[in-house]
């Protein structure tokens, strides 16, 4: 319809134009009133045929154009698809104390500072560089202590907020908290809406609110951090405490560190796929050589089939303590475990109903 539209302009604009310039020659002859006069009846006709003919020689050529070019061109066709439109439309930006945006540089030209807006803060972002020219000192690290007095704000705000909602009767504590503790640790999920003031709560606090899926997810989020190295942890470290922020570290090297337990997440489907996933990358990263050696359907069934069998039956083996991936090593270096595990499964009817539906393969 563009290209259609296109030359419907363009041979108007070629037809007036040519006749223009005909006309022009034709009154520059010095005996036009003459041939005017006598041959009315063929120069009428004659330039009515030149915004006949010009289309009718031409027309042709667009339609095996679009026929045969554009209709056999799989790119051209996933272009015109992929074209969205001239958006005319003002560009509004949710900008602001409450907002989430960061700065990634400033313009060169103007000065004005670069932002990355909140609604895209969840996009991809690709720097390049070569090692060495800075993108974690001049970049990365800036936006994270940006993000942290962000945090800061918003820390300060929802205690503010907080407490007149709670003042007002807009809102209870969803349980007895000590003083020392909730000026400590105060965060938005302390609080439920009274009854019957829900979306008054809502309305008061929506500069505060992030989301609601369907629970309300308020903007004092956390920020994650992975470093190859200390000294740009070690920086952001500083940074958290100059905000009064609590910072927990998680050291593969550290037998000391705190972890993250994977059992502790989610139903077990979603926990078996996780450490499969987690296992697969090991192997793959300590023997890359072998990494067709580890089989994507047996494998990671069986992985996945351990870690179900882990979650259901180690809690009810152990007081109701949760495994770990230690746990799931033993599982696999020791067959006569899993066997075990799997027997007093079979004594609970319920629990073996439950698990029917499962392949189990070691």
């Amino acid at each position: 319809m563009y290209a259609i539209a296109l030359y419907i302009i363009a041979i108007s604009m070629i037809s007036q134009w040519l006749n223009a310039g005909l006309w022009i020659a034709f009154l520059s002859v010095p005996n036009y009133v003459e041939i005017a006069t006598e041959f009315t009846s063929l120069i009428k006709p004659a330039f009515q045929a030149i915004a006949l003919y010009v289309p009718l020689t031409t027309f042709f050529s667009l339609f095996w154009w679009c026929y045969a070019k554009v209709a056999d061109t799989r790119l051209i066709k996933e272009s015109i698809w992929d074209y969205t439109g001239i958006d005319l439309s003002k560009k509004t930006t949710k900008e602001g104390a409450y907002s989430l945006e960061n700065i990634i540089s400033s313009d060169k030209e103007t000065g004005k500072a670069v932002k990355i807006y909140d609604s895209r803060r969840a996009d991809p972002m690709l720097i390049c560089g070569p090692s060495g020219m800075g993108k974690t000192a001049l970049l990365l690290e800036p936006m994270l202590a940006r993000d942290m007095e962000k945090k800061y704000f918003l820390k300060e705000a929802s205690k503010e907020i907080g407490f007149t909602a709670l003042k007002t009767g807009l809102a209870n504590l969803i349980c007895p908290y000590a003083n020392e503790y909730i000026n400590n640790n105060f965060d938005l999920n302390m609080l439920e809406p009274v009854s019957g003031k829900e979306k008054l709560y809502k309305a008061y606090l929506n500069k505060l609110i992030y989301a609601e899926s369907p629970k309300i997810v308020y903007k004092d989020l956390g920020i994650t951090f992975i470093s190859p190295d200390y000294e740009s942890t070690d920086r952001m470290i500083d940074v958290a405490k100059n905000f009064n922020l609590k910072v927990n570290i998680v050291d593969p090297s550290d037998s000391n560190s705190i972890g993250v337990n994977p059992f502790a997440y989610g139903d077990d489907g979603e926990v078996a796929g996780v450490i499969s996933s987690i296992l697969s990358s090991m192997y793959t990263i300590s023997k890359p050589e072998e990494e067709q050696m580890y089989s994507q359907n047996a494998a990671e069934q069986a992985v996945e089939n351990l870690t179900i069998l882990l979650m259901e039956m180690y809690p009810r083996l152990n007081n109701g303590l949760l495994p770990n991936l230690e746990d799931m090593l033993d599982m696999l270096n020791d067959f006569d475990l899993v066997v075990d595990m799997c027997k007093e499964m079979e004594k609970d009817p319920e629990l073996a109903r439950k698990t029917q539906i499962t392949t189990w393969i070691f």
